[in-house]
């Protein structure tokens, strides 16, 4: 009986000091820095917010008629990976030719992308991806350079764009 009660007073005991420790524990509230899981620094929040601001700028000075060279740089054939210049009316493609100056075949097109389709990768990419980096144009507001990375543990999936040469 006496080991019993012995045991049952080191449980309480036990059981008292870990409630303690867990009551005075001081709560840092978020967000005083950047969530981070390992390496990984999630910056998504602000990447979405940076997003906002610059697609509304990008809005406010186009009327979606422009021509950009479009650039990616994928683990993808060269086709894919060659600079296009882009004519763009009403935020669609019209036209869309190489370095050769020779039109994107219909396979490469369906990869080729528009500052508007490209602001809306980056949106979808702010949910999801583990890394994203992107400089604007300061004047019109454009993602002139993107790095998304959907998975840092996995190769060969990551995306760069680059836009560059806008003319309205």
């Amino acid at each position: 009986m006496i080991k019993t009660i012995k045991i049952d007073w080191i449980l309480l005991m036990l059981l008292t000091l870990i409630t303690s420790f867990g009551c005075k524990q001081q709560v840092t509230p978020y967000p005083e820095s950047k969530p981070q899981v390992g390496n990984f620094i999630d910056n998504r929040g602000q990447t979405w917010q940076d997003l906002q601001e610059h697609k509304a700028l990008w809005e406010a000075k186009t009327s979606g008629n422009y021509q950009i060279t479009f650039q990616q740089s994928c683990f993808c054939p060269q086709e894919f990976t060659q600079p296009f210049q882009l004519t763009v009316a009403n935020g669609k493609i019209v036209k869309a030719i190489d370095k050769d100056n020779k039109p994107a075949q219909k396979q490469t097109m369906e990869a080729i992308k528009t500052v508007e389709q490209v602001f809306a990768m980056l949106n979808k990419a702010t949910k999801s991806a583990e890394l994203i980096e992107v400089q604007y144009d300061s004047e019109f507001g454009y993602p002139k350079l993107v790095f998304i990375d959907h998975e840092q543990m996995m190769a060969d999936e990551e995306v760069r764009i680059s836009l560059s040469g806008l003319k309205l």
